[in-house]
């Protein structure tokens, strides 16, 4: 089962067929029936997961114990990859409702990546991934303000997660105004204003918990 998983991974392409085979033989498929916390902070645990469907919500607790959702991580992400060094989790890790997961020892993932050199590549690129999605949020935070930074993470999103159907472009992400917030470091009533004002601009259009964009140039104004 997990080995048909990762055969229709096409980044996995140029991985050994005996790597994925043994990662058959040495992991677990988790399937999530409603939304579950896979570690928190500071935790001491030896887990990587592979997203195979759904989404894990990756965040950090301020000192006053507010929630900061860093990034959302979707299909062929990994999560929890800073356990290969072997210090406890850095960040919080949500699995939502209908995600599915492979869940691997790291001990035989790093055993894997000393016998195939492709198996390497994926994960690098995968934290490299990590680290220019780190540095965009840094930039926002340093150097625009709460609109700027929904406007930019809302582009963000929509060119991850856009699908387009039945002539519209809709976000493909189970996200709330509330998980908006969380993601750009403001209020819900801060988030709620703005998308009003996108609404009544024709730039977005909200229906049943629903964005669909309207005009990506003049979302893309808002961010300068």
């Amino acid at each position: 089962m997990i080995l048909e998983h990762l055969n229709k991974l096409s980044s996995w392409d140029n991985v050994l067929p005996e790597t994925k085979q043994k990662i058959d033989n040495n992991s677990l498929l988790r399937n999530f029936d409603e939304e579950t916390i896979l570690f928190r902070e500071s935790e001491s645990i030896s887990q990587i997961y592979l997203i195979l469907y759904g989404f894990v919500i990756s965040s950090k607790i301020s000192l006053n114990g507010k929630e900061k959702y860093l990034f959302y991580l979707s299909r062929d992400d990994f999560v929890n990859l800073c356990t290969i060094d072997g210090r406890t989790t850095s960040i919080r890790a949500k699995a939502l409702k209908g995600t599915t997961l492979i869940e691997i020892e790291k001990d035989i993932l790093i055993d894997l990546m000393r016998e195939d050199f492709n198996l390497n590549l994926l994960i690098l690129h995968s934290l490299t991934l990590e680290v220019r999605r780190c540095q965009r949020q840094i930039l926002n935070a340093g150097t625009y303000n709460s609109n700027q930074r929904i406007a930019s993470k809302l582009w963000k999103l929509f060119k991850d997660y856009g699908k387009q159907q039945d002539g519209k472009y809709y976000l493909d992400l189970p996200m709330t105004q509330t998980d908006l917030a969380h993601m750009v470091g403001t209020t819900r009533e801060t988030v709620n204003r703005f998308l009003a004002e996108l609404t009544s601009k024709k730039i977005i259009h909200i229906e049943e918990n629903e964005i669909s964009i309207a005009n990506k140039n003049m979302l893309l104004k808002y961010m300068h």
